[in-house]
């Protein structure tokens, strides 16, 4: 409760009076501790002055970054930037946001803090010298990193009296703000809960769990996912180059493949949570096993690195020495 509050405003005097003497009795039985005196945050007992919009700093200017900043200011956020070459700041200062000279009196100003940094330890580089600023804040770190290094980034913010959400934003810079992008976030979810209605303008939010890591786990899976099937395009084009295919000729069969290969993930999933390799296979690891070898020797024949190639022919190899010739191509998840 003591570390960020949503806005609750009473829209008559006597309800205002109803509130505040209920306020009155828990600070008089010390039930309201200091810091939910102490934030600007907290409750509004005097509807007459409707409580201020938060202050959004963010910090961090990257193609990422400039285009987080440019959605809230399209969204009517009251929005503060800063980034260590001032310089970045200049085009979202001439669409309306906040520079203030100093990383300090960013800090100072802001009730949440948005991190969209180049890496981790570049986050931690910034905040560290000013930790002290960082009470009774929100953090937000949307900068790609790892579990791990969430969850003691985690552990710091909160040691400073404030509340962390760990971000991955699967988008790339020009979808944000689109219906195509969204970003998963993990950590505190009374944080995530009071911050949804800006979150939401980046993309879809999804909430991962109150493990700080899960939004970092989910989100290099993802990422894992991806770069195995655009390395396996470009290997594929690679092969097709030597004959003088273009990649754009040979696009349309490799969606189709795709597509019709992607159902297969339901039975791999299936197969892997349960760990029985064996049930509904079609086309055992042994009989995969022989046809690879053919990719590699193509690879070979056309003078073509199958470095790409090479992980996954060792990891047949290691499975079938297991004794796994007659499971599906999911057991190799039992050699990694």
């Amino acid at each position: 409760m003591h570390f960020f509050f949503t806005k609750i405003r009473c829209s008559r005097s006597r309800s205002s009076h109803r509130v505040g003497k209920i306020y009155s009795l828990l600070n008089r039985f010390s039930l309201i501790d200091a810091a939910t005196k102490s934030t600007e945050l907290a409750i509004n007992l005097n509807t007459s002055k409707p409580m201020r919009q938060q202050r959004i700093a963010v910090l961090g200017l990257g193609a990422m970054g400039t285009a987080l900043a440019l959605t809230l200011l399209k969204t009517g956020e009251q929005l503060m930037v800063w980034n260590r070459t001032a310089a970045k700041a200049d085009e979202l200062r001439n669409a309306g946001a906040t520079a203030l000279p100093s990383l300090a009196e960013t800090l100072d100003a802001a009730d949440v803090v948005l991190l969209c940094l180049v890496n981790n330890e570049a986050v931690h580089s910034i905040l560290k010298p000013h930790r002290a600023l960082l009470q009774h804040k929100m953090v937000i770190n949307l900068t790609n990193g790892t579990p791990g290094q969430a969850r003691q980034l985690a552990g710091w913010v909160q040691q400073q009296n404030s509340q962390y959400l760990d971000g991955g934003i699967m988008a790339i810079p020009p979808m944000i703000g689109t219906e195509h992008a969204f970003v998963l976030y993990s950590g505190d979810e009374a944080a995530f809960k009071a911050s949804e209605p800006f979150l939401m303008h980046f993309g879809k939010a999804r909430f991962m769990g109150a493990d700080a890591g899960n939004a970092a786990l989910y989100d290099i899976s993802l990422l894992s996912t991806m770069y195995g099937m655009m390395g396996g395009f470009i290997h594929a084009a690679a092969l097709l180059r030597r004959s003088a295919i273009q990649a754009t000729a040979f696009l349309p069969l490799a969606k189709a493949w795709i597509a019709a290969m992607t159902p297969s993930l339901d039975l791999l999933a299936t197969q892997i949570d349960s760990a029985d390799y064996q049930s509904g296979v079609t086309s055992n690891l042994a009989m995969q096993a022989a046809g690879y070898e053919n990719l590699v020797a193509t690879a070979r024949e056309l003078n073509i690195d199958p470095i790409l190639l090479l992980p996954m022919e060792r990891l047949l190899q290691k499975s079938l020495e297991k004794g796994y010739h007659a499971a599906d191509l999911s057991a190799v998840i039992e050699s990694l």
